[in-house]
């Protein structure tokens, strides 16, 4: 009896496999192998090796009979690889961090410590994985000296075919980057726009301080994969490197958790809720100017107001005068002081409103909540309903009705 040889297929045949249902949904009816090879032949040509080196894995993987694959037909080796990989890479990132910090705090004080914070964000994402970036910003700081540096660029929309429909619902529920509307927003966005490699060309030149022997970038854990992916594209799919180091993203989270740990033990949730507190998502003028000039919810999707907000809350919650003996600068460890400073919260499980004020569950009065805040300033902006707050007293608006939120004066917290 005659045992048949399986067929032997190449990186470039799990490719065609992979890109089969996206062409034929783009061409609206069904392709065979040759013309979808046509198709997609030059877009094969032009992927890096690094791209191409799952469909490589599949193939080699494929000819391991014996060996199990998922749905996709990757080899469940692969997957366990790339955990095992992950996890390798996690370990060492900690270490890292820890002798890093140690090293610091032994020396010469945590608070000299210099680091770089990153935030990105997309228009929209391929079926096969490839991320159209829509903004990138970068602030070198300390707690010493606060945000010493900063690198903002917004990102040309080159929407795919096929994808604008999901890039336009992205940007209308987050940064709002692709306005339907002329005016003033889509001047400045296009006025800003660069290249991917004009924004590769800023990023080499701004990194250009690097210290401590390595080329490190930090943000929030949920933004590390993305942020990864989009350096990658910019680079062709190797490392961005600078003085012959390559640039690797790192947790923010794990970084400040450590830095935190002469004051005591604190969990990892308890830092990210620190870092992603709400104090300073509306703060005027912490966004970029396309996003100051835009209306709605947008400005805390802008990845500059991110990363300053990042570590103006970090600086909070450390304590840099108390801890450090610092003396806070508005604009680089706190917001700058605007002539009012407005916060929306949605309210409704904590208080309710009658005629004459806002009464919390707890009994607390408004009033007294905002005098114990030590809110000052004046509302500027008005979402219904509204509260005026001055020197510690609200008053209800004239012809606002009560409801699900509140908008009040904004405190600086102490630092």
């Amino acid at each position: 009896m005659s045992t048949k040889n399986p067929k032997k297929h190449n990186s470039f045949f799990y490719f065609l496999r992979h890109k089969k249902g996206e062409v034929e949904k783009r061409m609206g009816r069904s392709i065979d192998l040759s013309e979808l090879a046509q198709c997609v032949s030059a877009e094969w040509e032009a992927m890096s090796q690094a791209q191409k080196m799952k469909y490589q894995e599949m193939a080699a993987g494929k000819r391991q009979t014996a060996e199990k694959l998922n749905s996709l037909g990757v080899p469940l080796r692969v997957k366990e690889d790339m955990e095992r990989r992950k996890a390798k890479e996690n370990e060492d990132m900690i270490k890292y961090i820890e002798h890093l910090v140690g090293t610091y705090r032994c020396h010469v004080g945590v608070e000299r410590l210099s680091f770089y914070i990153i935030s990105t964000s997309v228009y929209t994402c391929t079926d096969e994985g490839v991320l159209v970036p829509a903004e990138l910003s970068v602030i070198r700081c300390s707690f010493l000296d606060g945000i010493t540096k900063e690198l903002h660029s917004l990102f040309k929309a080159d929407i795919p075919a096929g994808y604008m429909n999901e890039a336009l619902e992205h940007a209308d529920m987050t940064h709002n980057l692709l306005p339907r509307q002329n005016g003033p927003v889509r001047e400045e966005r296009e006025r800003l726009s660069r290249t991917g490699t004009e924004v590769h060309s800023l990023l080499q030149e701004f990194l250009t301080e690097v210290s401590h022997h390595h080329l490190i970038a930090y943000t929030l854990s949920i933004e590390q994969e993305q942020t990864e992916k989009i350096l990658l594209q910019l680079t062709g799919g190797e490392q961005l490197q600078i003085s012959g180091m390559k640039l690797k993203i790192y947790s923010l989270e794990v970084l400040f958790q450590s830095m935190c740990s002469f004051i005591g033990k604190v969990s990892l949730h308890q830092v990210t809720g620190m870092i992603t507190q709400s104090w300073y998502d509306y703060h005027p003028g912490i966004a970029c100017t396309v996003h100051n000039l835009n209306e709605g919810g947008s400005m805390m999707h802008c990845t500059l107001a991110r990363v300053r907000r990042w570590m103006y809350l970090m600086c909070q919650h450390i304590g840099v005068c108390k801890n450090f003996g610092v003396t806070p600068v508005r604009g680089k460890h706190c917001p700058l002081e605007e002539d009012a400073q407005v916060a929306v919260m949605n309210l409704p499980e904590m208080m309710f409103v009658t005629d004459e004020a806002v009464v919390w569950k707890d009994g607390l009065g408004a009033a007294d909540m905002l005098q114990q805040q030590e809110v000052r300033g004046k509302i500027m902006r008005t979402s219904s309903p509204l509260l005026a707050a001055s020197r510690g007293t609200v008053t209800r608006q004239e012809g606002l009705n009560s409801p699900s939120t509140i908008s009040c004066v904004s405190a600086l917290p102490q630092l």
